[in-house]
């Protein structure tokens, strides 16, 4: 089917508009709005409305894609460079704390200027094509203030709190303006991803030291390596920080579903191989007693694992119940008896021939009944998928498509995967994988894909695969 005319377009926008409408009237929910200067409680109900939401974003997007001058619409991605570089500034600046100090009525550029040391007119400058993208707005000329879009951006602290100790600004937050603040470190390293992929030396490596990230800071040192050194401590509790607020991005349960854990032996051990502290696990924990979880990660993680475990489940350490292990994925696996292996958001950090390498360990530590189970993006082709050999003989493997008229894969409504491949191809040589990638993957290291789980509004599909 051909895309969608604007007319077309402008009636999914106005039905699913309505359909909105609809359902914030039954849950008594406020409408949302730009201009509150904090979150709305639209934002707590939107699942309930996820698909109507991504159908109207992708509608309105296709919208404007076709309407506008494509020499003008082509603009677009360039210039959401600036916006990034003025994001990452006026965050580094804490002007979302500062703002949200001074009220709805907001501040003179001035007034946040002497406050955080920012040349005011540089400042007005960058808030204002923030403004002209929804982040922030400005109340009249030259006083900005928070709208709902910034406020998200709020670690909660005061302005005082975070200048005596900036380094921890993101520590002990929700994550979520840390996540953004992670997303926009990358603008240094996406500078040079042109010149990595057209020099012959690094345009085909897959190794983890010639990346974009390696030429940018001129080193050759893999990334989660740089990351953990003395100087860069502020950027790893941040990076933590953000971890966090990626795991809010979704249903922190939604790992209870599309696995029959309930249906797993009495005792049986799960291992959450390269588990950080263990969120994933405590989850599985409370439901799920009569399993015994391993939680394995670097050396040094484990000291905040077992502080996470004795502050929140104390009892699971005590019991047995819960075990916490140093371990390095990429050597042989101690756990010879698991009926399970679980790996959160682990494929994705690694080029292939490492991720193989990391899953050939745990299938030489399988036993006969041992699942795999891989929490990861899978990312969706840009063309409608049609059955195929090698897509759709594994359960659960086609996706959620949109209506037809629009982008399959719902374009800009459900980007977050393709924003996620880049930054590995960035910093890592890594990658997201599609469904033929996952199974190929799985096949080199002895694995085969039996099944894939997914929910409309699940940030990590579950892949389950069973030793070949």
């Amino acid at each position: 089917m051909a895309d969608a005319d604007i007319s077309a377009l402008a009636s999914i926008i106005s039905t699913n508009v309505s359909a909105v409408l609809t359902k914030c009237a039954a849950l008594g929910t406020p409408l949302p709005t730009l201009a509150d200067p904090f979150p709305s409680s639209f934002d707590g109900v939107s699942a309930h409305m996820l698909e109507e939401i991504m159908t109207i974003v992708a509608a309105a997007q296709q919208l404007i894609a076709t309407v506008q001058m494509p020499s003008q619409y082509t603009t677009g991605p360039g210039s959401q460079t600036h916006v990034n570089a003025a994001l990452d500034a006026v965050m580094i600046g804490h002007v979302t704390e500062i703002l949200r100090e001074a009220g709805p009525s907001g501040l003179p550029v001035d007034e946040i200027a002497a406050k955080n040391n920012m040349d005011p007119g540089k400042l007005a400058r960058l808030l204002r094509i923030l403004a002209t993208n929804h982040i922030f707005k400005e109340v009249s000329p030259d006083v900005f203030a928070n709208n709902r879009i910034s406020a998200s951006l709020d670690t909660g602290k005061s302005f005082s709190e975070i200048v005596s100790n900036p380094n921890d600004k993101y520590t002990a937050t929700s994550g979520s303006g840390a996540f953004t603040a992670l997303i926009c470190d990358t603008i240094k390293t996406a500078a040079y991803l042109p010149e990595t992929l057209h020099d012959p030396q690094t345009a085909s490596s897959q190794e983890v030291t010639e990346t974009a990230f390696n030429r940018a800071y001129g080193t050759n040192t893999p990334y989660f390596e740089w990351l953990h050194k003395p100087e860069n401590g502020a950027r790893r509790r941040m990076f933590d920080a953000a971890m966090t607020g990626l795991g809010a991005l979704g249903n922190p349960k939604e790992i209870l579903e599309g696995f029959e854990w309930d249906k797993l032996p009495e005792g049986s051990i799960v291992v959450d191989v390269g588990g950080g502290v263990g969120t994933t696990m405590q989850v599985l924990f409370d439901e799920h007693k009569h399993l015994k979880y391993v939680v394995q990660d670097r050396e040094p993680v484990m000291a905040d694992a077992r502080t996470f475990w004795e502050t929140h489940r104390p009892e699971a350490l005590k019991s047995n119940q819960v075990t916490l292990q140093a371990h390095d994925f990429f050597d042989e696996q101690p756990i010879k008896n698991a009926r399970v292996f679980f790996l959160r958001a682990i494929m994705h950090n690694w080029p292939t021939h490492h991720a193989a390498r990391i899953l050939r360990r745990l299938r030489y530590a399988a036993a006969p009944d041992t699942q795999l189970v891989l929490a990861d993006n899978i990312v969706p082709y840009a063309c409608r998928e049609r059955d195929g050999p090698n897509e759709t003989d594994v359960l659960g493997a086609k996706p959620f498509q949109a209506p037809e008229g629009l982008l399959p894969n719902w374009g800009l409504a459900d980007n977050f995967v393709y924003t996620m491949d880049s930054w590995m191809l960035l910093s890592y040589n890594a990658q997201e994988r599609t469904i033929k990638g996952f199974k190929d993957l799985l096949g080199q290291a002895g694995w085969r894909l039996d099944r894939v789980y997914r929910s409309r509004g699940d940030k990590f599909p579950r892949l389950v695969a069973s030793p070949v």
